[in-house]
């Protein structure tokens, strides 16, 4: 009965954190502790009792998904299957860790489980799951530690975010083995300090640069159910709210708008009408427009971003790659068109 309730104790303490680790409203720092009672459990435990927890606490994952987007068009059996992939994965990862982790007693032990980590999401980025499920958009709140992106990719910052989990989790072991949990413990902060360090550095080196010439930026962003970016009766009123504040900011002196990617959605039957809106606004307000915008192509939805210049000219548009897994299409049209030949690739 000890065991069990144990357990059950893991699964919604993990599980918990692991709904807030990313997707709509991520909480950064739970991403560190969804795997610490997981690793230790798993490294005493047998493997069946292990993937039990380990399967049901992860799905917390999905579960952030799957109430996330209910209220939208998208197919809810695919947000159950992604959590139950999500969950295959991550504890795939933890019985790897738990059996290396066994046999390895040395401050090596600390690379376990973000080498195992991050190898498997290398490998889902190979698939059209693209880094949809990387544990690194947790972090995108917390620039010095995004910032080692700039050197290893996102891959650097999930190894960082699993190493300092895994430094604390030896910790832990060797004190309870009686064993010395120093080693292992410095060389894993160590390196995430390290790592932190250069990102302090590289954020502040942008203040001390010459900056040659400036362009001001604003972003605008409208709260919105996702119900409402799938639903194209209510683009209208949306756009009119994002019109009001994107004044504002012109009002600031800003020369490039950025709104968020799917503002609102458009359909072949309203995309000319709503292109035109934006195009009308950037001539009429002298500003360049970056936005996001979810298109309705002959049956088939795209995550298209829009481009004009300061004189209202529809530059381009970008298709996403690997929005939604399974949902949003790997896109088969090209990824980015422009009227603007400087701008083709």
């Amino acid at each position: 009965m000890k065991n069990f309730t144990l357990a059950c104790v893991i699964i919604i303490i993990s599980g918990i954190c692991a709904y807030f680790s990313g997707g709509f409203n991520t909480i950064w720092w739970t991403i560190y502790i969804v795997p610490l009672p997981i690793l230790i459990y798993g490294y005493y435990k047998n493997i069946s009792v292990t993937i039990a927890v380990s399967f049901l606490a992860s799905f917390g994952f999905g579960l952030n998904g799957l109430i996330g987007y209910w209220p939208t068009q998208l197919p809810i059996s695919n947000s159950i299957l992604g959590g139950i992939v999500k969950s295959a994965e991550f504890t795939f990862v933890v019985i790897l860790s738990c059996y290396f982790m066994r046999r390895i007693k040395t401050a090596l032990n600390i690379f376990i489980y973000p080498v195992v980590l991050t190898l498997i999401e290398w490998f889902a980025s190979l698939s059209a799951q693209g880094t949809f499920d990387t544990i690194a958009y947790s972090q995108l709140n917390i620039l010095p530690m995004i910032q080692i992106a700039s050197i290893t990719g996102y891959l650097g910052i999930s190894f960082i975010i699993s190493l300092f989990t895994s430094s604390i989790v030896y910790f832990i072991i060797c004190c309870k083995e009686m064993r010395n949990p120093w080693g292992g413990l410095i060389l894993g902060l160590a390196i995430v300090s390290l790592s932190l360090g250069y990102g302090f550095y590289r954020l502040n080196s942008f203040k001390t640069k010459p900056i040659l010439s400036t362009i001001k930026v604003g972003l605008v962003s409208v709260s919105r159910a996702p119900k409402q970016i799938f639903n194209p009766e209510l683009a209208k009123g949306i756009f009119s709210k994002y019109a009001s504040l994107m004044v504002n900011l012109v009002e600031q002196g800003v020369s490039l708008i950025v709104l968020p990617e799917e503002v609102f959605s458009v359909t072949p039957q309203t995309v000319t009408e709503y292109k035109q809106l934006f195009s009308t606004f950037a001539k009429d307000n002298h500003v360049r427009i970056i936005v996001g915008i979810h298109e309705q192509k002959a049956q088939r939805t795209y995550n298209t971003a829009w481009v004009y210049d300061n004189q209202g000219n529809w530059l381009g548009e970008y298709n996403k790659r690997h929005f939604v897994p399974h949902v949003t299409p790997d896109v088969k049209i090209p990824t980015y068109r422009s009227k603007n030949p400087h701008l083709k690739r």
